[in-house]
Parts: structure tokens; C-alpha cells; sequence
């Protein structure tokens, strides 16, 4: 039996609905997602996330991922409403940027290349301006992820507070 974490976008309890979207590649999962078909059967356990929107609505979101966290962002983009943002997405093959990002017109998305081990997306979150009131939501594989938030805690001297992080892979 093989477990993984997938983030449920779409919700509609009312018709006991929900959407998962999968990356394609080698894997129990990819292999599954190809070969299912609609009505399939798929044990599931909702753990939820603790992450809930800051109570005061930030200047900017700032935004780190990759693919894996995809879906994650584009719930985050639909829920932020008319708070401006900017998104930074990695990509390891040409495919990916054509993948749905769910941006606004004052959502502003980047796509860099992973390139040693996601030197460009550590170095976009080292080069940026940052306003005092941003909120930063990073998640990226674990170095990736740790370093970005150190840049935007020591860099950019966003709170703690300010940030929600999480490892996808290593």
C-alpha cells in the first residue's frame, strides 16, 4: 500500500465531489491517475492544513513553488481574493509551464528552470524588493524551501509570522 499527500482542490461537499491533480511521471500514483476512470474507487483520509489566510489582508503575497505545489497555489490564488500577488514557479521540463496556474490579472507569475538543485528560484527570492505588510508562502523541495525563507526572514525582515513554508519532497 502506498500513501501520499495530495492537495483536494474544487471542494464541493455538497455533491460529495472533490479533484486531485496529478503530475504524470513515474510513480504509484502517476500510474494510477492514468489508468483511472471516472467513478473509480480511491481510499481517502482528509488530514487538512492548519494554514488559514493572515486575519489582516497583506500588501502582497509572495509566492515560492513548484509543480508539486501547484495545486496548493492555485487554491491560495483563488482564495486571496483582490490581494495582489507575485509567483515564482519552478519548472524542470518545457511541459510544465503550460500547466493551469490560476492567476488574476494582479497576480503576477514568474517561471524559472530548476537548475541545480533550485538555484534560480533561491536567488529570485534573494534579488526582490519585499514590503514590510507581504505575506510569503513558500513550498519547494526542503533545501529550496529552508533557504528562501531564511533570505525572506534575514534579507527582507519578514516576521515569523509572516511566512508559511512547507517541504514537498526532498
Amino acid at each position: 500500500m502506498h500513501h501520499r499527500g495530495y492537495t483536494l482542490v474544487d471542494l464541493d461537499p455538497q455533491g460529495d465531489r472533490f479533484a486531485i491533480e496529478f503530475a504524470l511521471h513515474d510513480g504509484p500514483a502517476a500510474r494510477w491517475a492514468a489508468s483511472a476512470a471516472v467513478g473509480d474507487g480511491l481510499d481517502a483520509t482528509a488530514l487538512g492544513s492548519s494554514f488559514e489566510l493572515p486575519e489582516a489582508a497583506p500588501g502582497e503575497y509572495l509566492v515560492f513553488g513548484d509543480t508539486a505545489s501547484l495545486p496548493a497555489i492555485n487554491s491560495l490564488l483563488d482564495a486571496i481574493g483582490d490581494v495582489p500577488a507575485r509567483v515564482w514557479l519552478e519548472w524542470q521540463y518545457e511541459s510544465d509551464q503550460n500547466l493551469p496556474v490560476r492567476n488574476k490579472p494582479h497576480h503576477q507569475v514568474t517561471w524559472l528552470q530548476r537548475v541545480d538543485d533550485g538555484r534560480l528560484l533561491r536567488e529570485q527570492a534573494q534579488s526582490i524588493s519585499c514590503a514590510a505588510d507581504a505575506f510569503a508562502w513558500v513550498a519547494c523541495d526542503g533545501h529550496t524551501t529552508r533557504s528562501i525563507v531564511k533570505t525572506l526572514k534575514t534579507s527582507h525582515n519578514l516576521p515569523k509570522t509572516a511566512i508559511k513554508s512547507q517541504a514537498y519532497w526532498k
